[in-house]
């Protein structure tokens, strides 16, 4: 549930990004590229897995792999829209305080919805390095 939730917030973000951006297409085809890389890359595990017939069939190298290299494009994926969107954000304040007051209200809401996925991903990634564990294995 937690990665669908991800990606989720991931075509969320790059759907505002699109729109902040004035549709600058270089931005959006790199940063939209990330957003399918994750979604391939979940897709990828979730096929690994359903085919899997014992719970221990899920710690081979093959899936371990895949995790890391999923949560490593969570973590690019999540800072790489959320710092381009507070830049671009940043970039439309006006000097009017209404305008600038709305303008932080949704930096502050990029930060706080991209923010926690991204250290989730950080930190199942760290503990993945460290003790070589598996999310399905616990």
């Amino acid at each position: 549930m937690s990665v669908l939730s991800c990606v989720s917030n991931e075509l969320t973000s790059f759907s505002h990004l699109f729109q902040v951006s004035s549709k600058n297409k270089v931005l959006c085809g790199v940063l939209g590229s990330l957003v399918a890389l994750e979604f391939c890359s979940v897709m990828l595990y979730y096929s690994r897995i359903r085919k899997a017939k014992l719970f221990t069939e899920f710690s081979n190298r093959t899936t371990t792999t895949i995790e890391k290299v999923m949560n490593g494009i969570f973590i690019l994926t999540d800072t790489s829209l959320a710092g381009s969107l507070v830049v671009l954000l940043r970039k439309n304040r006006s000097g009017f305080s209404k305008t600038d007051t709305i303008v932080r209200k949704l930096i502050r809401f990029t930060i706080s919805t991209s923010l926690p996925t991204a250290i989730m991903a950080f930190m199942i990634f760290v503990c993945q390095q460290v003790g070589r564990l598996s999310l399905c294995r616990g």
